[in-house]
């Protein structure tokens, strides 16, 4: 599944690097961090980034951003 032929302009990627994210979008956030004491502890206290203005399409940036 992915974003189909919809424009987006706002993504939130779970994960990664704000300078990794900036490549690919205009402006990149970081959000408060997801923490759950019953997750994993590689899932535990991973940044969240609101991204904003794509630099290319939703569709061309699908494939290097979702990891799930």
């Amino acid at each position: 599944m992915g974003p189909g032929e919809k424009s987006l302009s706002v993504l939130i990627i779970v994960g990664g690097k704000a300078e990794g994210h900036l490549e690919s979008f205009e402006e990149v956030t970081e959000a408060p961090r997801h923490t759950s004491e019953y997750a994993m502890p590689y899932e535990s206290n991973r940044p969240i980034y609101v991204c904003r203005g794509p630099k290319e399409p939703i569709s061309d940036l699908w494939p290097r951003v979702n990891f799930f």
